[in-house]
């Protein structure tokens, strides 16, 4: 057998072996990987850390310079754990190292998802640091090439703009195209009309984390931006996401508008649901309880509704 031959026997029992990789939720353009792999990621780089601030000398630290070296896009996540321990020390060195092999992944990438990640992690280590101008600089060059990937990014397809809603959800829940999917979540926040945001609701919900994510975090812009008697219609919906998203924002919000209807959700048949509703009813009281705790009987329930019904009468009187 020849040479090539045999390389090739070898490469084709490899790509079978080897299954292919999801993407990562938040970024498509970087693999989802395992938590053994992410935990090697951190070991190496907490490694290179104590190996620029002096603390891992001799060949242990020539050791983790070279791994941290060799780190490649696919380390992104990690990086940016690592980046946000590092803001926090006194050594500058680490933050610098770190921030450059970020620049380096991040100033050649056409992934406005993973742009978008980046922007906020680096938001988050500048809170308190030190060494904020450097982090200020990386947050405006990832801006700065977000911007330009977005601009060369060709707009809204025809085929979707005449697409319904209900054409949206049927193809969601009839085909596996995530790409697909993941375009009809954007049109649909774009729109941003009750009907969309519905729709919204049932993207977010999807079983691919690929879509459930960018739809997730879509749907809790345009909610965060919605008044209280917009959010407080989300309450009735069918979906149980969008009834435990209204929730949480009426709890946000403070809002007494839709409280009753809270107190109604507190014996929803959804558990997540249920904490939302009860969880927001505290904060709309200031901090009083009048439960009920998790996993509680009907009975409890009930219980808990009737006082938190004449809690909400005191409130009419006043």
């Amino acid at each position: 057998m020849s040479y090539f031959l045999l390389n090739l026997m070898i490469l084709v029992q490899i790509g079978q072996i080897l299954p292919k990789r999801e993407p990562h939720p938040l970024a498509p353009s970087l693999p989802l990987l395992s938590e053994s792999e992410e935990a090697r990621y951190d070991k190496i780089i907490n490694q290179f850390i104590k190996f620029d601030i002096g603390q891992l000398p001799g060949a242990e630290g020539l050791k983790a310079k070279n791994d941290f070296l060799m780190l490649g896009s696919d380390s992104i996540p990690a990086l940016f754990r690592g980046l946000q321990k590092s803001a926090k020390l006194e050594h500058s060195c680490p933050v610098a190292m770190i921030s450059q092999k970020l620049k380096g992944f991040l100033l050649k990438s056409d992934d406005d998802e993973l742009l978008d990640f980046a922007r906020d992690e680096l938001t988050s280590a500048l809170q308190g640091s030190k060494h904020a101008p450097l982090l200020q600089d990386l947050r405006l060059r990832v801006t700065m090439r977000r911007n330009a990937v977005l601009a060369g990014k060709p707009q809204v397809p025809k085929w979707l703009l005449n697409m319904t809603v209900s054409e949206m959800i049927k193809s969601l829940r009839e085909e596996e195209n995530q790409q697909k999917h993941k375009l009809m979540a954007k049109e649909l926040a774009r729109r941003g009309d009750r009907e969309s945001l519905e729709g919204l609701g049932m993207f977010a919900a999807s079983f691919y984390p690929g879509v459930r994510e960018p739809a997730l975090k879509l749907l809790d812009e345009k909610l965060q931006k919605l008044k209280p008697e917009d959010i407080s219609a989300f309450l009735k919906d069918s979906n149980p996401l969008l009834r435990q998203k209204a929730s949480e924002y009426m709890g946000v919000l403070k809002s007494l508008s839709g409280a009753g209807d809270l107190i109604l959700l507190l014996a929803d048949s959804n558990t997540g649901v249920q904490k939302a509703a009860h969880e927001a009813l505290v904060k709309i009281a200031g901090g009083k309880d009048f439960g009920p705790v998790d996993f509680s009987s009907m009975d409890v329930v009930k219980k808990s509704q009737s006082g938190w019904r004449q809690w909400l009468m005191d409130q009419s009187s006043k």
